[in-house]
């Protein structure tokens, strides 16, 4: 791989570390899945075949090894002949049991058939109450597989290098043809309404918030559209969009065909649809390229950063791409500095042996990852990425790839200069913290509003001065989110603000009552770090009425930080915690110091 004049960054060869099955020996061919959904017992029961072929054939035939987590396996039968199986003891306990099944004869393929159900405690599930969804009417169960839970929901390949095909039967059946990961196994199942939203799209919701729903996402069919003109064809038919209750964990899920999301995009004016621009960008990068392990994870989600970020340009312009690349450098170094700069999760490529990838989810891979591309976009220019882009998605379509082959086809196609010293690849992908590169971003005009707005937010004369007030309201309403957005981050890191400008800028702006979710958090993190007791109130207000973990780990950190608040925060987790999603409860649980199974601790 290395070549005359250059110096080939130090890559070393990633591993499935997650994953006790081994595809380069067994790879999936295909899944069917037959289930019967329990609301009363909060359990799905079927069966899974697993269509299953020797890479080598003319080599031995080792046992079968699957991925399962709190599965009660019933039976399995290869080939149609029951056979011996057995769950091996745990190792790490985010990793599961590792079901090891013995054939009775030697095969090139095999039809693996495992009768099982999940348990109650399936990590990749949420049963709801229906007191906990919007319309109180029906319970609702939920999905959610990435990084490694579809292991729960069943016995599989759990690893991104294995892509297949799956067909599932549940009411009525419905295959997809397109090969994906475990991760992208998805279910749902609650009172629904849907509404067409363009010509292969509709939005489902629950009845109460659907047209809300329509009106959000009604730019889809304009993002696909901008986003087949830079990647090619929209291979998955269909792009549904499926309004999930507030625990939903994330902002969206790139579930093939249909994206699940979290009802705080939900503002009223589509000021956070490029969640969905982000989604719909996944169709390319991570659902038809992918990342081979979740050690290289930046390689689904850097580029999809990236390419969110061209679908934004394509609608909104230059300058909107320009912000946000601005914004998502301004969380970059947020992150860096939370974690530390010498941590080495601060890597673009990281080491998970023996550490659960939702142990280090952060938005190092999505903001490291696409600022690497957008600097090699300096260096190339734009035609050439855009080219390079689209010829790395017809390349490795269906297929996945670790950092090293994404270093090969990069050079095959931009040229031996990739490698030179200069540009330090080595350092971006391997060194902890900062990124070797300061961006500039072409927005200079719409920057300065955002530097006037926060020395206007933190002058100490702001209650006093008529002029202040006026110039504050009128810049606030010119601007768009993004730049409030970016301002409020930046007065984040200010010096607090003092009770009686705190006030005025909320009755001036009104942002403890903002449907923008990211207004929102950030406006909390200001009352937070000013000490503002009087808005602890509608802090927790907003902290218990949605899950997102972008924003509820943000907002339990920062209230864990404050001495006054300490044991209501505490408090308030584990009354909340029997309505959060498992991997939020657990993050959470962990950000705040507290043992698994503990008591609220004494703040005294």
């Amino acid at each position: 791989m290395g070549r005359s004049g250059s110096i080939l960054p130090r890559m070393v060869e990633t591993r499935n570390h997650s994953s006790y099955s081994d595809p380069s020996v067994y790879t999936t061919d295909k899944l069917e899945i037959d289930w019967k959904i329990n609301f009363s017992a909060q359990t799905i029961i079927g069966s899974v075949n697993i269509f299953l072929k020797k890479v080598c054939p003319d080599s031995l035939n080792p046992n079968i090894l699957l991925d399962t987590r709190n599965l009660k396996i019933h039976s399995v039968y290869v080939n149609s002949e029951p056979v011996k199986w057995h769950l091996k003891p745990i190792t790490v306990q985010a990793f599961g049991s590792c079901l090891e099944i013995i054939p009775n004869t030697a095969s090139n393929r095999y039809d693996v058939k495992i009768d099982y159900e999940t348990s109650p405690d399936s990590s990749a599930l949420q049963w709801l109450e229906p007191q906990l969804t919007a319309d109180r009417r029906q319970p609702f169960m939920f999905s959610q597989c990435q990084a490694i839970h579809a292991r729960s929901l069943l016995p599989c390949q759990d690893t991104p290098t294995s892509k297949f095909p799956f067909e599932a039967k549940v009411t009525a059946p419905k295959e997809t043809s397109v090969p994906i990961p475990s991760y992208l196994i998805a279910i749902a199942c609650g009172d629904l309404a849907s509404r067409k939203i363009g010509p292969r799209s509709s939005v489902w919701a629950e009845p109460s918030i659907v047209d809300e729903a329509a009106y959000e996402f009604s730019e889809t069919e304009q993002m696909i559209l901008a986003a087949e003109n830079i990647c090619g064809p929209y291979v998955w038919d269909i792009y549904d969009i499926l309004v999930l209750p507030p625990t939903f964990p994330y902002g969206g899920m790139e579930n093939p065909c249909l994206t699940f999301v979290s009802p705080t995009l939900l503002a009223g004016d589509r000021s956070l649809a490029n969640v969905i621009a982000h989604e719909i960008a996944h169709s390319w990068t991570g659902n038809l390229v992918t990342n081979s392990n979740w050690e290289d994870f930046w390689l689904n989600e850097g580029h999809t950063v990236y390419l969110e970020r061209l679908i934004e340009e394509r609608i909104h312009g230059s300058h909107m791409r320009h912000l946000h690349l601005s914004l998502g450098y301004k969380e970059l170094l947020e992150e860096i500095k939370k974690l530390g700069p010498s941590d080495p999760m601060t890597k673009l490529i990281v080491d998970l042996e023996g550490i659960d990838p939702d142990e280090a989810y952060s938005r190092i891979p999505y903001e490291k990852g696409s600022l690497l591309l957008y600097y090699l976009e300096t260096l190339y220019g734009k035609e050439s990425m855009l080219n390079w882009l689209k010829a790395y998605v017809k390349q490795f379509s269906g297929k996945s790839l670790n950092s090293n082959t994404w270093l090969e086809f990069l050079t095959s196609q931009l040229g031996s200069d990739v490698l030179n010293p200069k540009h330090q690849l080595d350092a971006w992908m391997h060194s902890p913290g900062l990124p070797p590169w300061i961006p500039k971003f072409d927005a200079d005009e719409l920057l300065s509003e955002c530097d006037s707005m926060q020395k206007l937010l933190t002058s100490s004369d702001l209650c006093s001065n008529v002029t202040e007030i006026q110039s504050l309201t009128q810049l606030w309403n010119k601007m768009s989110h993004v730049q409030r957005e970016l301002t409020l981050r930046h007065v984040v890191d200010s010096e607090p603000i003092n009770v009686n400008n705190l006030c005025k800028i909320d009755e001036l702006l009104q942002l403890s009552k903002q449907k923008n979710a990211e207004i929102r958090v950030q406006w909390c993190l200001i009352c937070i770090v000013s000490r503002h007791l009087p808005a602890l109130d509608h802090i927790f207000e907003f902290l218990n009425s949605q899950g997102r973990m972008k924003y509820t780990r943000t907002i339990y950190r920062a209230l864990n930080e404050w001495p006054e608040a300490k044991e209501r925060t505490i408090n308030n987790f584990y009354e909340q915690r029997p309505f959060m999603h498992q991997t939020t409860a657990m993050l959470v649980e962990r950000d705040l110091n507290l043992h698994e199974n503990g008591k609220p601790i004494s703040t005294a």
